[in-house]
């Protein structure tokens, strides 16, 4: 995306870097502030500026903000009011965390549960969810007791340490949140697919909802609530964290901050903080929805809580999406999202959205270690099986001021090529230059398997390993990009061992290898 205009007269543009990654966005109409990006090698976010009155509120994480491994470890807010840094495990639990020079230890369990804060004891049910979270973790000072159903769905919250339940919520047979009463107020939350389009109060008319919202393409897009008090529009960051909101006339009604995990700070339009949100709001980090009584994230399938940077269940599908089942966006979240609580992605390069549809979720990620770069690569790579002379990227059908880089993030939907001179003779036979299309897909195992095509119609495989044990660097880490090529989709292909995909002479499995079925994501196939 590159330019988008409201009915109030608030209108926004995106700048874009050679590499794709967002520079800046730019707002007219209201004086939100424009906002400007840094990022390293690896494309990992090391700053976000702000401009006008809310720029104190932008960051930066200095020179050693990421590992070796490409996770958040330090974070600095440019008022300096707010210095953040992390201790963290092989697989990214907060050993310790730091804000402001004070300390505060962690300790976890062999599932990687959090045992203890700072001595303060967090208590979970056999299934692994959060019973309680100590006072030491909420704003005020009681903690929170929390009751869920046999699908690991919250049900019930005791905000106040009475043994009494303060929240309640109800869930449909698709596991979607569809109300919630806090003993004033039941609230139904009307939704479509994944996303809720209308919330009511219970018993009014149907002709009667308390608002509507309307979303762009992303599912946390959302750019418009209309019904009480006026219409709403909603502005956001490059993480689609929500801003600020606007009236129908262009006027700030709200802003927000958020710190490196999503703590959320609510500002009115003179700056002055805010307890909970006088516009009734709860879409805001990430564009999630945020539960004042909680302190707490829906995130779909899951509670996230920013003051542990971590989930309060296990992810339901298991170790798919990493060894930690309770860790958030892998330690990045400042460049990640999870829209699910179950998948994290990257969010999409120039003028994309890193998903294909809204229901449909991948990890486009890839990096400047990744084999990819290593296939593409002007010298020879034994370790991954080319012997490439020198060689460049490109994207099918892409614009040509989207040709990339070796480490080039390819978005979701698109194939990528990799052109490599091949010496007369070798396999595929003489040739000036030779473009392999790829198509790569993570397995349900955490490997990858990639289908490579000559130009005379000859299939090869590949095998990216994934970690060998746990806290293990991939030593080989595929990029994944949304698979396009059916007649390949849902078939058996051999997990282990393979063989180099340039190396016919050999069987591409030996006697003893892992079948496994590439599985489909979403409904874009």
């Amino acid at each position: 995306m590159l330019t988008s205009s409201y009915n109030n007269g608030v209108s926004e543009t995106r700048a874009y870097n050679n590499d794709n990654t967002l520079a800046s966005i730019s707002f007219s109409g209201a004086s939100i502030g424009n906002l400007s990006y840094g990022w390293d090698a690896n494309k990992n976010k090391t700053s976000e500026g702000v401009t006008g009155t809310m720029s104190g509120y932008g960051f930066d994480v200095g020179t050693s903000g990421y590992d070796d491994e490409n996770r958040l470890v330090s974070w600095e807010r440019d008022d300096s009011s707010l210095d953040q840094s992390w201790n963290l495990s092989l697989v990214g639990d907060w050993n310790s965390y730091t804000e402001n020079a004070s300390v505060q230890n962690r300790t976890h369990g062999d599932t990687h549960e959090l045992l203890t804060v700072a001595g303060q004891a967090v208590t979970h049910d056999a299934k692994g969810n959060q019973t309680v979270i100590p006072a030491i973790l909420r704003p005020g000072s009681d903690p929170l007791a929390m009751k869920w159903d046999f699908e690991n769905k919250l049900i019930s919250a005791d905000t106040d340490n009475d043994s009494v339940a303060d929240v309640t919520y109800q869930w449909d047979a698709l596991g979607r949140r569809v109300g919630r009463d806090d003993g004033t107020t039941v609230t139904v939350f009307v939704q479509s697919g994944q996303q809720t389009i209308a919330d009511y109060t219970s018993g009014t008319a149907a002709s009667s909802p308390t608002y509507d919202y309307v979303y762009a393409s992303y599912i946390d897009e959302p750019v418009m609530r209309s019904g009480t008090g006026g219409n709403r529009y909603y502005h956001r960051n490059q993480q689609y964290s929500v801003i600020a909101l606007t009236n129908g006339s262009g006027a700030i009604q709200e802003r927000y901050a958020y710190d490196a995990y999503g703590g959320l700070t609510i500002l009115n339009a003179s700056l002055s903080p805010l307890t909970t949100s006088a516009e009734s709001n709860r879409y805001t980090y990430t564009g999630r929805e945020f539960d004042e009584a909680l302190g707490l994230y829906h995130y779909r399938a899951r509670m996230y809580d920013s003051a542990t940077g971590r989930f309060s269940s296990r992810d339901p599908i298991g170790y798919d999406d990493g060894a930690n089942t309770y860790a958030y966006v892998g330690s990045s979240p400042v460049v990640r999202v999870d829209p699910t609580g179950t998948v994290m992605i990257r969010c999409g390069c120039k003028g994309r959205r890193g998903i294909p549809d809204k229901d449909a979720y991948v990890d486009c990620h890839g990096n400047a270690n990744d084999c990819c770069r290593r296939a593409c690569s002007p010298t020879h790579r034994p370790d991954c099986g080319w012997f490439g002379l020198g060689c460049d990227w490109d994207i099918e059908g892409a614009d040509s001021d989207d040709s990339a880089r070796e480490d080039y993030d390819a978005a979701c939907g698109e194939i990528a090529l990799c052109c490599i001179p091949i010496p007369g003779g070798a396999v595929v036979g003489a040739a000036s230059r030779t473009c392999f299309r790829g198509a790569i897909i993570m397995t349900r195992r955490g490997h990858a398997m990639v289908r490579i095509v000559s130009p005379s119609g000859k299939v090869f495989l590949r095998h990216m390993p994934g970690q060998s044990f746990v806290g293990k660097p991939m030593t080989c880490r595929g990029a994944q990009y949304y698979l396009k090529d059916i007649a390949w989709w849902g078939k058996l292909f051999p997990q282990l061992p393979l063989r180099k995909p340039l190396n016919t002479s050999s069987t591409i499995c030996s006697p003893n290898c892992v079948w496994t079925a590439i599985r489909g994501i979403g409904n874009g196939l």
